[in-house]
């Protein structure tokens, strides 16, 4: 470090001063350094933003916050978009979901079993919402109500039923179940196969009924030549009822086979149908002419869900410390589901443990043990008229997950792609470098009055930060690029010197 940067800021080692994380020093007060701890009282919550322009050094100061939460015992999720995230020196649980053959994967079928507030039917949403953030933007009522449907009887094809909470505990279903269910119901349609085990069941039956009677008759032929009345040949007539009795064992056996077809998708019939714990799927649902066509859209989406072989069971075991998912293998949609399905993942297992305040575990002080930490945040961003709606997912999440001690990283090029509902629930703001474009709205949304303070952010290396709900100030990182500046004096006094020297 120069003698201009030493004057300006602080060395990078230097980033970690026990419980504390230390930015830097304060543009016009060199003499402060701007420090942040999520277990301070003075923080409401321990949420973090961070934005910038593409090489504005965001990645950096993740890492840089990934080491400092590490250092803190905090379990970490970090979400690694472009592969970039590893932290030099930081040991870490590496998770490399591909798109080819992967090991581990994830289920958006898990759902939260909590009779008052979980159960299928709130899954069914968070799934739809998902996937219309993720793979079809422009979902019309019917493909949602189709959808709604079929996620309810993928459920239901695993005996796992809303009404029911006794079936929650049943091994949970998989997009590979959705799809082969999806399938079924096409061919059933398109063939008529329903109809056809039907006509075929009934005729078995008759051709029973008929080699019954057959060996009624030749009984009583048997009978009565056994009781001497008439002389017939007894083993004939004994061999005939033997092949007759073959044949009907032949006969049931198929009906067997059939009925296991019959049951194994419990498509056919009405619902209420059924036996026993049987949920027969309404196929006359699925037959109408919109819904068949709101269905042969959705398949598109479906299958292009199950050919990633990423949404599967085998979820991958997780450390204490940094985890790492790195997704940059996969299709950009792809990643949008396979995020937003791991932080409510990872919401969900917080919740089950109760209120972290209650851990008996819980250090002094700490209010978080937890953190995810999401690149190009903007993934799983809501948008259009459910982007300032409290209840969606996203903005939910960030307003609720702090009681259970999860706290969030997110990282994104413009404060623009932010709600202000979730904005409002983010204690700690970092904003780098912002596009002359986006800076009018960034004010609007930052509360930041003074324009300045973007003139000092195009500096590589200087940030904006606000914590604790206090005003934006500048803020030279270590890594600040110094070019054109003189050595600074470092005493408050100085504060004139200190701007004529910038």
């Amino acid at each position: 470090m120069t003698d201009i940067q030493a004057s300006r800021t602080i060395e990078k080692a230097d980033m970690i001063a026990g419980q504390v994380f230390r930015f830097g020093r304060a543009y016009h007060n060199t003499s402060r350094i701007v420090e942040w701890n999520p277990d301070a009282s003075v923080g409401k919550n321990p949420h973090v933003l961070i934005t910038g322009n593409s090489g504005s050094g965001k990645t950096t100061l993740l890492r840089e916050v990934i080491r400092y939460l590490d250092h803190k015992a905090k379990i970490l999720f970090v979400v690694d978009l472009h592969g970039d995230l590893g932290v030099p020196g930081v040991k870490e649980n590496y998770i490399e979901i591909t798109a080819r053959n992967p090991k581990y994967g994830i289920n958006p079928f898990e759902f939260y079993q909590c009779p008052k507030n979980g159960g299928v039917g709130v899954q069914r949403e968070n799934i739809v919402q998902i996937l219309k953030k993720s793979f079809i933007t422009s979902m019309g009522p019917m493909q949602e109500k189709v959808l709604k449907q079929l996620i309810t009887d993928t459920y239901a094809k695993v005996g796992i039923l809303d009404n029911d909470v006794a079936t929650w505990d049943n091994p949970l279903p998989t997009i590979k179940d959705m799809k082969e269910l999806m399938d079924t119901i096409f061919e059933t349609i398109n063939t008529g196969f329903q109809f056809e085990f039907v006509k075929r069941f009934q005729h078995a039956g008759k051709q029973i009924e008929k080699l019954k009677k057959k060996i009624f008759f030749y009984q009583k032929d048997l009978d009565k030549t056994e009781e001497g009345n008439e002389e017939k040949p007894t083993d004939k007539v004994r061999e005939k009822i033997g092949s007759l009795e073959d044949e009907i064992a032949e006969l049931v056996k198929e009906l067997d086979a059939k009925w296991a077809a019959y049951k194994q998708y419990r498509l056919f019939g009405q619902a209420g149908e059924g036996e026993g714990d049987e949920s027969p799927i309404d196929l006359q649902f699925y037959s109408q002419k919109d819904a068949l066509r709101a269905l042969e859209t959705l398949s598109v989406y479906i299958t292009a869900l199950y050919e990633t072989k990423v949404f599967h069971a085998s979820v991958p075991p997780v450390a204490a410390g940094v985890n790492r998912f790195d997704i940059s293998g996969l299709e950009h949609n792809v990643q949008v589901f396979f995020t937003d399905v791991l932080l409510q993942k990872v919401f969900r297992a917080k919740k089950l443990k109760g209120e972290y305040i209650k851990y008996p575990s819980r250090p002094r002080g700490a209010k978080t043990d937890t953190y995810v930490v999401i690149d190009e945040s903007k993934l799983i961003l809501p948008t259009g008229k459910d982007k300032e709606c409290p209840f969606q997912a996203m903005n939910r999440i960030a307003a609720e997950s702090r009681k259970y001690g999860l706290g969030l990283v997110l990282a994104s090029q413009k404060p623009n792609h932010y709600p202000h509902e979730l904005l409002t629930n983010i204690d700690l703001k970092v904003v780098l470098t912002t596009a002359p474009n986006d800076v009018p709205q960034a004010k609007k949304l930052l509360g930041i009055q003074d324009e300045n303070l973007f003139k000092h952010a195009e500096r590589f290396g200087v940030a904006m930060i606000s914590a604790a709900a206090k005003n934006f100030e500048s803020v030279c990182l270590p890594w600040v690029d110094v070019q054109g500046w003189q050595k600074t004096v470092t005493l408050p006094a100085a504060a004139n010197e200190i701007k004529a020297a910038i």
